[in-house]
């Protein structure tokens, strides 16, 4: 059985891999069928995307253990579990829990911010000839980043 051919899961052009020289532990075309299935069951219902070969081992690993709690055998059994009248909203914000990123902290992305603050926040204002500039910081898990976020302005006489 073949995997779906994507063209990120081509490790030689694919820009997410860790390192140049990574070797994957096992080829794509090893990966069934079914968890490319989940992936994009998961997507549809979900809006959470998993890109590559990486994303969909991501994706299976982290739905291994919710899978035996609900007393499937298989990911086909899950899939129909999920796909099925059975699975209600609960299963759904299980699923999102899962695959969510479950860490914030307060200095987070400390090195993104200076860039930001520094670089490219000042050139863009320059460039646009902007009096005012509204920042809107999404994807926070339990909010640390905004109050970071404009400590870091203020601090950097940007406000």
């Amino acid at each position: 059985m073949t995997a779906k051919k994507n063209p990120s899961d081509d490790v030689t052009t694919n820009p997410g891999l860790p390192t140049p020289g990574f070797k994957p532990p096992f080829i794509v075309s090893d990966i069934p069928e079914q968890h490319f299935e989940l992936r994009d069951l998961v997507e549809q219902r979900t809006g959470l995307f998993f890109q590559d070969y990486l994303g969909v081992e991501l994706l299976v690993n982290r739905l291994w253990p919710r899978r035996q709690e609900c007393g499937c055998r298989s990911i086909a059994e899950y899939i129909s579990l999920l796909r099925g009248e059975n699975a209600g909203a609960d299963e759904w914000r299980e699923v999102i829990t899962l695959l969510s990123k479950p860490v914030t902290s307060f200095l987070r992305h400390a090195e993104l911010m200076r860039y930001l603050i520094d670089t490219a926040v000042p050139s863009l204002v320059s460039e646009l000839k902007l009096n005012s500039l509204k920042i809107w910081s999404a994807g926070c898990a339990t909010g640390e980043e905004p109050p970071f976020d404009r400590l870091s302005a203020v601090r950097s006489g940007m406000v």
